[in-house]
């Protein structure tokens, strides 16, 4: 887990971090184009557009590959974690941690959800667990 995140008011990512408190998982949207992408930037990866709103996910998709990390990438990371590109049904791919019985058990094309996890720093994370059902 992050151990802390900065999320200074004139951070391009502020949207997104304003919107994990809410338990909300927020992307870009080009208001020109439509696109949905992630990361944040400062305009629309695929039009270029500067018009860019948020958009909430609901967060829910499909395991497209993972990894299991042993090597935290710095101190307070706690290893092993299991690191994901998740297939989102409504949005982009994102990195997201797999927790609970998705990280016992990781399998490509697995269905998981999204839920929150809240860091050492307070902030709350988005991380993704396996779906019921």
């Amino acid at each position: 887990m992050i151990v802390s995140v900065s999320t200074t008011s004139e951070h391009i990512s502020q949207p997104f971090w304003d919107g994990t408190a809410q338990g909300q998982f927020r992307v870009p949207e080009c208001q020109a184009c439509g696109h949905r992408f992630f990361g944040p930037e400062p305009a629309c990866v695929r039009c270029q557009s500067r018009k860019l709103g948020w958009a909430s996910l609901d967060g829910s998709g499909v395991v497209y590959s993972f990894t299991e990390v042993h090597v935290p990438p710095e101190p307070g990371y706690e290893v092993p974690y299991v690191l994901a590109v998740i297939e989102l049904d409504d949005g982009p791919a994102v990195f997201s941690h797999l927790v609970g019985a998705a990280a016992a058990n990781p399998r490509v094309g697995m269905r998981v959800t999204l839920a929150f996890r809240t860091g050492a720093d307070g902030v709350a994370l988005p991380v993704h667990v396996e779906a019921s059902g």
